[in-house]
């Protein structure tokens, strides 16, 4: 499996995730519901109750289900919901990586720029999400980082670039710093001033941006 396989596997991963992400009782209700006399919940609708399981199997055969474009043009991509847009863009994009999988970065930048864009943004969203900016330059080796951070600023993500390239900045510093010879003075600075990605990774998190949002629009703007 390439790595940009397991793309669209981390964003399986996290659609699923959210279907779990619902709100717990508070030790409050959990005392009040311990000290009231048990009652038969009654389901008035005629809807039936889907288990959150069954919800995500039905989400995942879905996923997996789901229609691959081989061709994508403005008339083609005024057919699709905005639900899948994203997906659909990505899905191309892994198509033609995999008809040359050995020049990935040389594929992927001929391709017209809307779709460096979605690719590069999505791919550094699905990565830090899943386990931060370290997995992202870990499992990518910052390929796209260039590109996502320049993909940030099209779609009005401006605070998403500039964490991606404050990001990307220490990456490379990490780097530089583990090609040089190590001597008790650099010890001692590397000591007293550590690069961590974890703030960053946080400001990540915290970003209120929509990215999805952000990026139909600009597909939709840009078709």
């Amino acid at each position: 499996m390439t790595k940009f396989k397991i793309i669209g596997l981390i964003w399986l991963i996290l659609l699923l995730s959210a279907c779990d992400n619902k709100k717990q009782p508070s030790d409050k209700e959990n005392e009040v519901a311990a000290g009231s006399q048990a009652v038969e919940p009654i389901n008035t609708s005629d809807t039936p109750i889907i288990s959150a399981s069954a919800a995500d199997k039905a989400e995942a055969e879905k996923f997996e289900n789901r229609k691959i474009y081989s061709k994508l043009n403005a008339a083609i991509l005024k057919t699709i919901k905005d639900d899948d847009l994203e997906q659909a863009i990505l899905d191309y994009v892994l198509l033609k990586i995999d008809e040359k999988p050995d020049k990935s970065y040389e594929v992927v930048t001929a391709l017209p720029v809307g779709f460096v864009t979605v690719f590069a943004t999505m791919e550094v969203e699905a990565e830090v999400n899943n386990g931060g900016f370290d997995q992202y330059f870990l499992n990518t080796a910052g390929e796209f980082a260039l590109e996502a951070i320049e993909g940030f600023n099209n779609i009005g993500a401006n605070k998403f670039a500039e964490t991606t390239r404050q990001a990307l900045d220490l990456s490379l510093k990490e780097m530089a710093k583990m090609a040089e010879p190590v001597t008790s003075e650099a010890a001692s600075k590397q000591e007293n001033n550590p690069i961590s990605l974890e703030k960053l990774d946080k400001q990540f998190y915290d970003n209120e941006e929509n990215i999805s949002a952000l990026r139909i629009k600009y597909i939709r703007d840009n078709p």
